[in-house]
């Protein structure tokens, strides 16, 4: 919710001061919308940043952040739905601008099998001083899976997330993108094989480094 006490005007404030500093660097002029990209945990704040500010942002590049992709729908509350928007942020959602955005995902092949520090209800996983877990049967959510990250996403709306758009990371960030498709959005989503997480950048673990990051540059020279 930090966006919220920012506030459109302290957003707009920011990126406004990003562009007076491109150009003066650069000499370019920077267009009214603008291209935001984010990995991680950035990219969570990304793809949050353009689904309270759609108006702001023209291109969304999204990479690590496959788990809680936000979805304009009634029956889920924020981050991921919107049947709480209007109580949040004092606004209704401009479906309109929102699916104006090029929307661009892409993620890890092996994401969905590192262990995280949460289990699948959204506890926390609680280690001895050896590395081993307290409760044997406590089961491990996957680490990049925002939706059981209660800091994340709260439990009642992971938990619904993943009743609609499926149990699985990987399952539910296909089904999430392909609804949106289905909706007019134009989004693609990119999965580089035989990489986790943390080596995504890494060349000498991502086989697929060279084409992803041509394909980044790409997106961002449309």
């Amino acid at each position: 919710l930090v966006l919220i006490k920012f506030g459109k005007e302290r957003a707009m404030s920011l990126i406004e001061d990003a562009k007076n500093k491109i150009q003066e660097l650069t000499g370019k002029r920077m267009g009214k919308k603008t291209f935001v990209h984010g990995y991680s945990a950035s990219g969570v704040f990304a793809q949050r940043f353009a689904f309270i500010h759609p108006e702001l942002v023209s291109r969304c590049c999204i990479g690590g952040a496959a788990g809680d992709i936000p979805v304009p729908i009634e029956s889920i509350g924020y981050p991921i739905g919107i049947s709480d928007y209007e109580n949040l942020f004092g606004k209704k959602f401009d479906a309109n601008a929102h699916r104006n955005i090029k929307f661009a995902y892409y993620v890890a092949e092996n994401e969905a099998k590192e262990d995280g520090t949460y289990d699948i209800n959204g506890n926390l996983v609680k280690f001895d001083r050896f590395g081993n877990k307290i409760d044997k049967n406590q089961i491990s959510a996957p680490m990049h899976d925002m939706s059981y990250r209660l800091r994340t996403v709260p439990r009642e709306v992971g938990r619904k997330q993943r009743e609609v758009f499926g149990q699985d990371l990987d399952e539910r960030w296909k089904n999430s993108i392909e609804f949106l498709r289905k909706n007019g959005y134009d989004i693609s989503g990119v999965i580089c094989k035989g990489t986790n997480h943390a080596n995504i950048f890494n060349s000498n673990y991502n086989p697929y480094f060279s084409q992803l990051v041509q394909r980044l540059i790409s997106f961002y020279n449309l």
